[in-house]
């Protein structure tokens, strides 16, 4: 992960000013949060989904037994009912390609409306086993396999700029036994090795954790920090620091590290893809984010950045505040310790770079804290 200085306190600094919440205003009584939406019928959802044109009553009438015959959930019909592109609500639906064909096609009226918005990427990127090299029902771990495969193809779609063309392609392909496959003859050569090497390392990755699984010993919590967190690791990390500083930082982690695996009984998946060398592939699988980077989230120390020391105790005081619900609380302090984690973690020379980034985070923070009224 790269963190640009302006990225990394500019969220810290929004998240502190209440985020997508507005700071609260000074008044005496709280207001009550507003009614969640409820979920739409069959019917009107399809009345929804329908574009102007022509045959829209026969697509609507469609669309209606569809949502009935495959008993669309609440949060769909809510996410329909309340959102401004209510077709994405159903991109993980396995008919996903029909329906958007109900949808959108036979829809040529120049007045129909507002053409169709952008496909984003996780909108189109759903079955993913068909990927080179293709997984079959035999695959090692093919469970998780699949699901770092679709977190990777949706980042290198993204990453990459995948045109709505590819992407159409994707979304309305309906090959049943390679959904999809024939879309891949228009991505450039480079860009396909690409695709090819890094889903390869995702499939070698699995077997290797499967390996490791067959010798539960290997995969305790011990051997797990010990994997992670071993002083070959921590090599040009941290560096700029006092020796003890940092024999501190080292030892506070691994004993982080040693807890959360054993109180809240870490899966073999993700034990055994942790020793088997996955590093940060298995932190993301399992929706960790940043929390073990080096130093773990949460292991605090000074800069030594007079502008940055001070953010961060302005930061703490936000995070203290109780104008603020326990949960943005709870949510500001685990974003503020992946991130400062991640700055302890760079070279000596590019903390310093943060500076002028954290003197504005620290001005914006005291602003926020007059408005909270902490």
């Amino acid at each position: 992960m790269h963190t640009r200085p302006g990225l990394l306190f500019s969220v810290l600094a929004i998240a502190a000013c209440g985020g997508s919440q507005p700071a609260p205003a000074p008044v005496t009584t709280a207001e009550p949060p507003p009614a969640r939406p409820a979920p739409v019928t069959c019917d009107e959802a399809a009345v929804i989904l329908t574009p102007e044109g022509g045959g829209a009553e026969a697509r609507t009438a469609d669309l209606a037994q569809a949502c009935k015959d495959d008993t669309w959930s609440a949060e769909i019909l809510t996410c329909v009912g309340s959102s401004h592109r209510p077709a994405e609500c159903l991109a993980k639906l396995p008919d996903y390609a029909d329906l958007a064909q109900l949808m959108n096609v036979g829809n040529d009226d120049e007045d129909a409306g507002d053409p169709a918005p952008p496909l984003e990427c996780d909108q189109v990127i759903s079955t993913v086993w068909w990927y080179p090299p293709e997984l079959t029902e035999t695959s090692p771990e093919r469970r998780w396999d699949l699901d770092v495969r679709r977190r990777t193809l949706v980042e290198a779609c993204e990453h990459d700029g995948w045109s709505d063309e590819l992407k159409r392609c994707l979304q309305t392909a309906t090959d049943e036994n390679r959904p999809g496959k024939a879309c891949l003859d228009d991505v450039d050569a480079a860009s396909l090795d690409d695709i090819k090497k890094k889903i390869t390392a995702i499939d070698e990755l699995a077997a290797a954790i499967e390996k490791v699984k067959k010798k539960p010993a290997s995969i305790g919590c011990k051997q797990v920090v010990a994997a992670h967190y071993a002083d070959a690791k921590w090599k040009d990390k941290l560096d700029g620091f006092k020796q003890s500083e940092r024999k501190r930082m080292i030892a506070e982690s691994r004993a982080k590290m040693t807890k959360a695996c054993t109180d809240t009984a870490w899966s073999e998946t993700l034990r055994g893809c942790i020793v088997a060398g996955g590093g940060e592939t298995c932190f993301v699988a399992a929706s960790m984010g940043l929390t073990w980077s080096y130093p773990a989230a949460g292991v605090t120390a000074a800069l030594g950045i007079p502008e940055c020391d001070d953010y961060v105790a302005q930061m703490a005081k936000v995070i203290a505040c109780d104008k603020l619900p326990q949960s943005s609380r709870d949510a500001l302090k685990q974003s503020s310790d992946e991130l400062f984690a991640q700055v302890l973690g760079r070279p000596k020379g590019e903390r310093a770079s943060f500076a002028s980034s954290c003197k504005a985070g620290a001005e914006a923070i005291v602003q926020a804290l007059s408005s909270l009224g902490c």
